[in-house]
């Protein structure tokens, strides 16, 4: 969620493969449990830190995404779908 909204994606085919099995034994689970603002922030950081990577934050990941998206040919019309949340 970013500045409270939403935010909705498409899946992959390659990730609806593997949510598939969850889903189908119990369509109302959470797959996913919300965090705090800071969880995932602190995660890469240990993960940086265990496997003594060179730094880098959640937000290096977008900047990457997007990155791959715009050398795989896809508009900066698609990309910035993505990129935004979705409104309600």
């Amino acid at each position: 969620m970013k500045a409270g909204s939403p935010f909705i994606a498409p899946l992959t085919g390659l990730a609806l493969e593997l949510l598939r099995p969850h889903l189908q034994s119990d369509p109302t689970v959470r797959l996913f449990k919300p965090t705090g603002r800071n969880r995932l922030h602190e995660a890469a950081q240990r993960l940086v830190e265990g496997l003594k990577m060179e730094r880098w934050a959640p937000h290096d990941l977008r900047r990457t995404a997007t990155t791959i998206l715009d050398k795989s040919g896809y508009s900066l019309e698609q990309i910035g779908v993505l990129r935004t949340p979705a409104r309600e």
